[in-house]
């Protein structure tokens, strides 16, 4: 029987999308063979990639002015390849640092090209600050920034209106869980093991004026003009997860799409939040007005029951509830394909661990 998974990433997958799949594993259509075991250059897994990249752009609103890539490499990867396809050396890029992956970014891009931190809440981490205190560089090729911190809980609430520079958005943790509107945004991406499936690729959608002319020593499999021209496939990619990302995206549609996931999402966490801002017992350190909807940390009032309370929650069927090592506690992870009636099974066992324990 399956539990509720709280894992912060691999994460949950809808059931529905596990079904399907299974449905067809060992032969896809009239084909003799599993899909994973065909070509990637057959017409099958052709139509497949096209299917992907009209339901990408259906849902994210991402106009053909944006090439819609499937990359290697998940997130870290792309802090990487933005440089290499948005600047020259020795230009300069802004990042914001509201939590651990943010930081991760900074190491990675400045590896290419100098990188002015445009705000910093390291290491507390609990909110996101007024934009009249960034800094951003004139001149500055791009201003990037993690839209929702998995490990700190913190999620913009909207776009920073921060100088004239494109956005680089990392959403791999909220991707297609709210509207996103593109005025403004250079890229967006998102490695897919939050909301979208199985890790193993990364979604990079990318202003096509901004990358027209990648650096010469970008390997070809992030060369943004590279893939675009060859339908993201520069070396042969990861078929299953071509397949399983297909089902996700078909079930976001089904659900009603991000307008009605970001009304589910909000319902979700604010259960959440709602009985642990009223109960002594548990507690959540972010700014109200930065609380992320996909990972709720919390604390318990005494840290030598963390052990027990990760224990019998496993016990009870909740999932991957420890809190990162980098900061301790708990987190649970209630991304797009978390239901309700997870939460609500949560939401009984802090009850009665607090009437046992409390």
């Amino acid at each position: 029987m399956r539990k509720y998974n709280f894992y912060p990433g691999p994460s949950s997958i809808p059931t529905a999308v596990l079904e399907r799949y299974r449905d067809e594993m060992l032969e896809y259509g009239d084909t003799g063979a599993s899909f994973i075991e065909l070509s990637h250059r057959s017409p099958e897994v052709l139509a497949c990639h096209g299917r992907i990249i009209a339901a990408l752009r259906r849902l994210l609103g991402a106009g053909e002015e944006y090439h819609v890539l499937l990359l290697p490499g998940g997130a870290i990867g792309q802090y990487a390849s933005l440089p290499l396809n948005l600047t020259a050396a020795g230009d300069t890029v802004a990042v914001a640092i509201t939590g651990h992956w943010s930081k991760i970014a900074v190491r990675e891009m400045a590896r290419y090209c100098e990188v002015a931190v445009a705000v910093d809440t390291y290491p507390d981490c609990r909110g996101v600050p007024p934009s009249d205190q960034w800094q951003v560089p004139a001149g500055a090729k791009f201003l990037a920034y993690v839209d929702n911190e998995t490990i700190h809980g913190v999620e913009f609430v909207a776009k920073p209106a921060v100088g004239n520079a494109p956005l680089v958005i990392d959403q791999s943790s909220n991707i297609l869980s709210r509207p996103l509107n593109f005025s403004g945004v250079g890229a967006v991406f998102a490695c897919l093991q939050k909301n979208l499936g199985p890790t193993g690729l990364a979604v990079m959608v990318v202003r096509q004026d901004l990358c027209a002319q990648p650096r010469d020593e970008t390997p070809i499999i992030w060369n943004y003009p590279h893939q675009a021209a060859n339908d993201s496939m520069a070396n042969t990619p990861p078929t299953f997860q071509y397949r399983l990302l297909e089902f996700t995206l078909d079930w976001i549609e089904e659900q009603g799409g991000v307008v009605a996931l970001d009304e589910l999402n909000r319902r979700k966490s604010g259960m959440l939040y709602d009985y642990i801002d009223g109960e002594d017992f548990y507690r959540n350190e972010v700014d109200p007005a930065c609380r992320s909807r996909m990972n709720v940390p919390f604390r318990l009032a005494d840290e030598q029951l963390d052990a027990a309370f990760v224990a019998e929650a496993f016990d009870a069927g909740l999932l991957g509830l420890k809190g990162h090592r980098a900061v301790g506690g708990m987190r649970a992870s209630i991304y797009n394909a978390m239901p309700v009636a997870g939460v609500e099974a949560l939401l009984e066992f802090m009850k009665d661990f607090v009437r046992r324990q409390g």
